[in-house]
């Protein structure tokens, strides 16, 4: 059975039996709960030699050579409890600091750690990440908060058994990922947080043999130099990708064969799609081989969640748009069109919203059955067809039955 699948039904079977409460939702999914006082108490109790929280810079003259599982948080300019160092058989160390400390003496120590999670407030030092990730041989899982933005490390590449890279980049992107990520084989999730809707990050050749992902939320295809560039098609056996996952840098460098290899008919798990092609500098260009790279990248039926952005094609509704009848929202962004397709035919979607398309000046009874409609930044549009009319037109048919929502900018 699959991991991911395990774990939820553990936390699931806790939940019924009120391990945790106050849950916060987001995207219909849990982002975090609590304990109850008295079973957070009980824990504590029954861990009291394994688990150690220190919010200090004094050591308290406590043993730390059974502790499992510590939490260190320092303030600026704090001295280092030094007595942490008896902690060989640390297995989880979560950071919290402020200031600049020497991580390669703090780590040497930490040979064991599976969970590590550093954490610099005040735009912090995460720039010496080498130093501490490249003896760490049994880690599981490491969560970068506040990265600084500076290109990976290439050690991070030898942390053969790592299952989950989360990082969190403060005010700049990381321009690359490491040329030996596909040593990375056991890699199952790879989430970058990020403040910019428009990540540039390159992805490196061989990418694809990261087959074990679950999650990678974005792929990009960047640059023109074939012998550097992860192709789309690098995509092809990464089979068990779920839930929500974004293409950006689709158009010039991609043709229709690069499209059908990368196989997304094959992601069955695959629930959120977003296809966005090369951004334009507003000159107004079509690019017929975009039609053949949408057309070829055919998803599965089952999708519910559809976006397309800074399309150039001469006409947008490729065949397999009419199969999507698990479809409930679709967005349309910068595109090229003068006409919009026939997007009332896909009778099951919910919420249309479409925006930044400057040469649009005619919508007729396309979006017949849509239950939500936002428009932005349609400048162009001159007329709405189909609203009103003959009385005989209106007895013909019902305009947006479903019509729950409408928004107008600009």
């Amino acid at each position: 059975m699959e991991m991911e699948i395990t774990t939820t039904a553990y936390f699931v079977n806790l939940a019924i039996r009120s391990f945790f409460q106050d849950f916060v939702k987001g995207d219909d999914k849990i982002i975090t709960c609590k304990m109850h006082d008295i079973v957070h108490d009980f824990a504590q109790l029954m861990s009291e030699n394994e688990c150690f929280t220190i919010k200090s810079d004094i050591g308290l003259g406590v043993d730390y050579k059974n502790a499992r599982h510590l939490q260190l948080e320092l303030l600026k300019n704090a001295k280092f409890p030094e007595s942490i160092y008896s902690a060989k058989n640390l297995r989880t160390f979560i950071f919290v600091y402020q200031g600049d400390y020497n991580l390669s003496t703090l780590f040497q120590h930490f040979r064991c750690l599976r969970i590590l999670t550093l954490n610099c407030e005040y735009r912090g030092t995460l720039r010496k990440v080498s130093i501490v990730v490249e003896n760490f041989i049994h880690l599981r899982y490491l969560n970068l908060v506040d990265y600084c933005g500076d290109p990976l490390p290439e050690t991070i590449c030898n942390l053969c058994n790592l299952q989950i890279l989360n990082i969190k980049i403060h005010h700049k992107e990381i321009q690359k990922f490491p040329q030996g990520m596909s040593k990375l084989i056991n890699l199952r999730l790879l989430n970058l947080d990020f403040h910019s809707s428009w990540l540039n990050v390159k992805f490196p050749r061989g990418f694809g043999r990261l087959t074990s992902l679950r999650k990678l939320k974005f792929f990009n295809i960047n640059g023109k130099d074939d012998s550097e560039r992860c192709k789309l098609g690098e995509l092809r056996n990464l089979n068990h990708l779920q839930g929500t996952f974004q293409i950006t840098g689709l158009g010039s460098e991609v043709d229709a064969c690069e499209a059908t290899n990368a196989q997304l008919k094959k992601k069955i798990n695959l629930r959120t799609l977003s296809l966005w092609f090369d951004k334009w500098d507003g000159e107004e260009i079509i690019r017929e081989k975009d039609a053949l790279v949408l057309h070829a990248l055919e998803p599965l039926p089952n999708l519910e969640d559809l976006s397309i952005g800074s399309y150039r094609g001469p006409t947008m509704f490729p065949n397999w748009m009419m199969s999507l009848t698990y479809l409930k929202i679709l967005e349309i962004w910068e595109l090229s069109l003068e006409h919009l397709p026939p997007l009332g035919k896909l009778r099951y979607v919910e919420s249309l919203t479409i925006g930044d398309m400057n040469r649009l000046k005619n919508v007729g009874v396309e979006f017949m059955g849509i239950e939500e409609f936002e428009k932005e930044n349609l400048e162009e549009l001159e007329e709405w067809n189909g609203i009103g009319g003959e009385e005989e037109d209106c007895i013909r048919f019902t305009i947006m039955p479903r019509l729950q929502h409408l928004r107008i900018w600009n």
